[in-house]
């Protein structure tokens, strides 16, 4: 089955009109000069980063996330024990819990 073949055009749109839903919601938001982010931005980013995987992930053979999944699920506990070990400078401790973001 080739790209074009998988490529859901419904969920495209679906996709497209909360991306722009979404978009005006935040500028809306920020008009009030309470934020001094550009968070419009940064939800464009987000959308962006997930289509690039999204396109990626299309890419790959149904058939082949099976053989892949428990290497997935490996690096995944990987790094939750990565988490668990690192000092406080890596993984801070926000409101009791370690994290990898401030």
């Amino acid at each position: 089955m080739t790209f074009e073949e998988r490529f859901d055009w419904r969920l495209f749109f679906i996709m497209l009109a909360l991306f722009t839903i979404s978009c005006v919601a935040i500028y809306s938001a920020i008009q009030t000069n309470q934020y001094s982010d550009n968070y419009v931005l940064r939800q464009i980013m987000w959308y962006i980063l997930g289509s690039l995987i999204i396109a990626g992930m299309m890419l790959i053979e149904p058939i082949q996330y099976k053989g892949l999944s428990w290497y997935v699920y490996g690096a995944g506990m990987l790094v939750l024990l990565a988490l668990v070990m690192a000092p406080a400078s890596i993984a801070p401790v926000i409101n009791g819990q370690k994290s990898w973001f401030l």
